[in-house]
């Protein structure tokens, strides 16, 4: 499965990175909301993993428009907020997991599994 990791700090990209190619999935890296967007068509990730706050179109607006281009793709929302009205937000968008980047890395594998499923 691919995925496409989406977050403006690289040590958390690269984190994410590790942890989801461990598990056997198909990486792909964006720093911003431009990047993302980008690469999203090459790339057709079956989950873009997708930080809230990065620099150029936010999480929101990316989970709206790559649902545009691909109604199939799945969106998980990983931000450092768990503050409900962010939650209602990204889930309005269209995104179908919603996690805190404090979760530990065997629950990002979950979720990512889970919102593919």
């Amino acid at each position: 499965m691919r995925v496409l990791i989406v977050d403006d700090d690289r040590a958390v990209r690269e984190s994410l990175r590790r942890s989801l190619a461990f598990n056997g999935y198909d990486v792909e890296l964006a720093a911003d909301g431009n990047q993302a967007l980008a690469r999203f068509p090459a790339a057709r990730p079956q989950v873009v993993v997708l930080d809230l706050q990065i620099p150029g179109p936010n999480g929101v607006e990316v989970t709206r428009t790559v649902l545009e281009q691909d109604p199939s793709a799945r969106v998980l929302i990983l931000s450092a907020s768990g503050e409900q009205e962010d939650v209602l937000e990204a889930v309005k968008a269209g995104a179908t997991g919603y996690l805190v980047k404090s979760a530990h890395s065997r629950e990002l594998v979950e979720a990512v599994r889970g919102v593919a499923a």
